[in-house]
């Protein structure tokens, strides 16, 4: 069984689509994300001041991407310096496309320069092969070299990062069910997995259900409609449940 996760997210303004902060339980990490509209805000928190990465988020009209959105990763000794100068308009050297921004540091202030270009060619790399949003860096760069033991460490950070932001509603650099090798995403065991999908049946006495099973990629398949038993009858090893749950299940009410 796997361990959950814990994730805070605290709405720094109270309100969903404000300033906002999220960490998860015994993680160094911290994200830090707001629109655009409250960056003069964003940019008086102490951790925009640290050595992190920032990720600039919005619309790309001409974007390729059947989501039409559009995504650019930075790195930055001072995020709040390289957030000043984005938030310029575009022909001054700003960027106009974002309306979002999300700031990746470490609490205890441990992520160092070469850590931030390590994440920094990491993220770019997810997203390019993500496919959800149209990339605006110019560049692709290779991670940078880092000794074993710190790669360990930021590769841990990444996923991680790939758990909260999710969470957030950015789907950009998450992983699809094809990932190539190397992406940000752990790769699995197709045939493992079809190995443990479970089956399960879920029956109410005297109606008509289907069966469903689990399949690897992770969609659903129903098997031909049968007739149960008579009322009362719920056969050992399945589970009864009532017609007003069906539609939550995702499971067709039979007339």
């Amino acid at each position: 069984m796997a361990n959950g996760k814990q994730i805070r997210v605290y709405l720094v303004d109270g309100t969903p689509g404000g300033l906002l902060t999220a960490e998860i339980m015994n993680w160094t990490g911290h994200i830090v994300a707001a629109p655009r509209s409250d960056i003069a805000d964003l940019l008086s928190r102490e951790e925009v001041r640290r050595t992190g990465v920032y990720l600039l988020l919005g619309d790309d009209p001409e974007s390729l991407s059947p989501s039409g959105k559009a995504v650019y990763v930075g790195e930055g000794d001072d995020i709040a310096v390289r957030l000043r100068q984005h938030a310029r308009p575009e022909d001054a050297g700003g960027k106009d496309f974002w309306d979002r921004v999300v700031i990746l540091t470490s609490k205890d202030a441990n992520v160092t320069k070469a850590h931030a270009r390590y994440l920094e060619a990491r993220l770019i790399g997810a997203a390019a092969l993500a496919k959800r949003a149209t990339v605006v860096n110019g560049t692709a760069p290779a991670p940078v070299h880092l000794p074993e033991a710190d790669i360990s460490d930021m590769e841990y950070y990444l996923s991680q990062v790939q758990i909260v932001l999710p969470v957030l509603g950015i789907t950009e650099f998450r992983a699809t069910r094809m990932q190539p090798t190397g992406s940000l995403s752990p790769s699995t065991d197709s045939r493992a997995e079809a190995r443990t999908s479970p089956t399960f049946r879920f029956e109410v006495p005297g109606t008509v259900l289907r069966r469903w099973r689990k399949r690897s990629t992770g969609s659903s398949q129903y098997s031909k409609a049968q007739p149960l038993g008579p009322p009362g009858s719920v056969p050992a090893g399945t589970l009864g449940i009532s017609r007003s749950m069906l539609p939550f299940l995702g499971m067709a009410r039979s007339a």
